[in-house]
């Protein structure tokens, strides 16, 4: 082979060939370099990409840096900083287990006497109790500094829009808050698997209310919510954590148990709530269970025959005869799966936009506006405050919507003991999108709450996974 090379670089061929393309590219490198396009493209380059306004709205490097070394940042933090010295540290110590309580409590409170007022006043009393044990961590100045921006934006809010407009943003600000208690409350695997055990506890608790509520069996199974529909997405977004608790333990005689239990709860109880959604986002999320864990649970698929009793067959068939109709279910499959990438497996920002936007056409009835002495909203203020409300809400959906694209590549290149949480992240998503297709009630208070904590969750398993604190974390 060197033989071969060394006669062809001595043969005349090669020296007529390295002439010619030694002055045919210094000739047309000379050309470009002095024409006029690329004059263009560099002046284009120095003087308009490379300028700072234009930086800060294609590298979000920049913006976060002019963001953390903000008057209003750097005044926040010191503020929180000094309020932390000042609160006594209670008692009680912080569990990972009080977000599950909190959302327990929620989540058991019957729909007749449920209360937006009780929901808001009881998670600022559990921020206040985070943020009392967190005041000297990193974490706790973080989750105060979220929680006063989100709550300085909505007094703003309720300022220039009528107060039932308002309720709508309510349950929206409350879930993002909730996101990231979950989120910044999860330090280790230890407290991960403690959220799961609340998962798991409260969807037993829940199905069997649920069916005990239903007897004698002549109307869907709603237990707490207002419908079987809403009990159904209830227990879509809590199945997929909820069983991948029993897979954290050794015994495997425990392990069987305890998911032979889940499935006949569960599955009982989403035939009696007769929402075809529902069974058709429960089957889907027990399938990629099974097929993202372990091949080995596909006995447990088998076990649902002996299951169906004639109970669950009369609730199957009450179900696809009865359930609520919504549209074309070919139509909505289709526009589903134009848009799944781009929707984020269920973080559809669009949707959220429009109920965001929805307080611009409330506010137009001028309906229970605020009565305030000396005080005249301007229709500039409002719309300012809504503009500036739709961007910070679109960079945080896209921050959402990498974070479920990040569930599905780190089901494939996470470690084994870190894969069933992504998987069931990625099961939950899928499950609750697919339901969606037919019938969903996504933004009813509850549901949006438990939504955004399961989206916590899942950053709580990436935070696990590379032991990283986000961003926002390292710079407080």
């Amino acid at each position: 082979m060197k033989k071969l090379l060394q006669i062809w670089k001595e043969s005349f061929l090669f020296t007529i060939f390295s002439f010619i393309s030694a002055r045919l590219f210094s000739t047309v490198k000379t050309a470009v370099l002095t024409s006029f396009l690329w004059q263009c493209k560099t002046w284009i380059n120095r003087y308009i990409i490379e300028s700072r306004p234009v930086q800060y709205l294609i590298d979000p490097t920049h913006l976060t840096n002019a963001w953390y070394s903000s008057a209003f940042y750097t005044g926040i933090t010191h503020g929180l900083r000094r309020l932390g010295n000042m609160i006594p540290q209670p008692l009680l110590p912080w569990n990972s287990f009080f977000p599950g309580l909190f959302l327990a409590a929620m989540l058991f409170i019957p729909y007749t006497i449920w209360s937006d007022t009780f929901a808001t006043t009881s998670f600022f009393l559990l921020s206040l109790f985070y943020f009392a044990h967190h005041a000297q961590n990193r974490s706790g100045i973080a989750f105060a500094l979220v929680s006063l921006i989100l709550l300085l934006f909505w007094g703003l809010l309720v300022l220039a829009v009528p107060y039932q407009a308002a309720r709508s943003m309510t349950s929206l600000l409350l879930g993002i808050s909730f996101f990231f208690l979950i989120s910044f409350s999860v330090r280790s695997e230890k407290d991960f698997n403690s959220i799961l055990a609340c998962f798991y506890l409260l969807l037993c608790t829940l199905c069997a209310l649920g069916l005990l509520l239903r007897f004698p069996y002549t109307f869907p199974a709603h237990a707490t919510l207002k419908d079987g529909v809403s009990f159904g997405e209830i227990i879509l977004l809590l199945f997929p954590f909820a069983f991948i608790f029993p897979l954290t333990f050794s015994s495997k005689s425990r392990r069987a148990l305890y998911i032979i239990l889940l499935l006949l709860q569960a599955f009982t109880t989403i035939t009696a709530t007769q929402s075809k959604a529902a069974f058709i986002g429960f089957s889907v999320e027990l399938l990629l269970l099974v097929l993202f864990l372990d091949f080995r649970y596909l006995p447990f698929l088998l076990f649902l025959g002996p299951v169906m009793t004639r109970t669950a067959l009369t609730n199957l068939s009450q179900m696809w005869q009865h359930s609520g109709s919504y549209g074309s279910f070919f139509a909505n499959l289709a526009a589903a799966f134009r848009n799944f990438w781009l929707n984020g497996f269920g973080v559809n920002r669009d949707v959220f936009l429009d109920i965001y936007h929805s307080t611009a056409f409330s506010a137009q009835a001028q309906d229970w506006l605020p009565d305030v002495a000396h005080i005249s909203i301007s229709p500039v203020y409002f719309t300012l405050l809504l503009d500036a409300g739709a961007l910070i809400l679109v960079v945080f959906l896209t921050y959402i919507l990498r974070l479920a694209h990040s569930a599905l590549t780190s089901l494939f290149t996470a470690p084994k003991k870190y894969k069933i949480y992504f998987a069931a992240g990625f099961a939950t998503l899928i499950g609750i999108s697919v339901s969606s297709m037919l019938e969903s009630t996504l933004f009813a208070p509850r549901t949006l709450l438990l939504y955004w904590g399961t989206l916590g969750m899942l950053r709580a398993a990436r935070k696990i996974r590379f032991e990283i604190d986000s961003p926002l974390e390292k710079n407080t």
